[in-house]
């Protein structure tokens, strides 16, 4: 017997039963969102070749093409891309501190931290705890109400999440360095350059992801994500 195409569609109703099934095994909305349209395209072209087939098979069909392994799989794949893609965001900015007219600045920073190193190391020795304690401090308060901030929405997304917590919590880079316990013998010469140029792009890094980035988080989610106003009301 043959069956008659048509445009049968996926409607409201079951695309809400992929949406369930898809959130027991994938925590991110974004990635739920692109798993249940690719789950719903599937499912539409089993229609046209046979409108027949029965919601509930032609899903049960769908799962089986993935396996509950192929869901966390392609989630891993997706966090990888804007993985990448962040990165090339703090280092697009980062960059630029290193360009005309901001290089002036940078300069004068290293210089600065290097008269610092070679010139007071001893009143350095003796506040530097002090000041590690205080910045971890104030990073992990700044985690926790930006993890609070985060949270309003109810909604986890991969690069929202990167966005909050994989930046700022990228403070602890930056302890074994703090660490780093000079004596008036150790700092001078090439020793306290390295250090003076590697403590100011840290410092750097530090703004860009713990400031600069989430001043600006509603800019990147809407050029990662072009719906994302709507994904958040929906």
């Amino acid at each position: 017997m043959m069956h008659t195409t048509t445009n049968k569609k996926v409607n409201q109703e079951q695309l809400a039963v992929l949406h369930d099934f898809v959130a027991k095994h994938v925590q991110y909305y974004d990635v739920q969102s692109e798993l249940v349209d690719h789950m719903a395209n599937g499912i539409e072209a089993v229609w046209q070749e046979d409108t027949a087939v029965s919601f509930n098979e032609a899903f049960r069909n769908e799962i089986k093409k993935f396996g509950v392994s192929g869901f966390r799989r392609i989630a891993e794949e997706r966090e990888i891309a804007l993985k990448k893609r962040y990165n090339k965001i703090i280092f697009k900015h980062l960059l630029s501190f290193f360009k005309l007219p901001r290089i002036i600045g940078s300069l004068l920073a290293m210089y600065a931290v290097f008269l610092l190193f070679t010139n007071y190391s001893e009143v350095l020795l003796g506040v530097t705890n002090k000041i590690i304690v205080a910045v971890i401090s104030i990073m992990i308060g700044l985690m926790l109400f930006k993890k609070y901030r985060q949270q309003k929405s109810g909604r986890k997304f991969i690069f929202k999440e990167y966005i909050f917590n994989y930046g700022v919590s990228s403070i602890f880079i930056q302890i074994p360095l703090n660490l780093i316990i000079f004596s008036p013998r150790s700092v001078g010469g090439y020793y306290a350059a390295a250090y003076s140029v590697l403590f100011v792009v840290l410092l750097l890094y530090l703004y860009i992801v713990v400031v600069y980035i989430p001043k600006n988080a509603d800019k990147y989610l809407n050029e990662v994500y072009p719906a994302y106003e709507l994904m958040q009301q929906a």
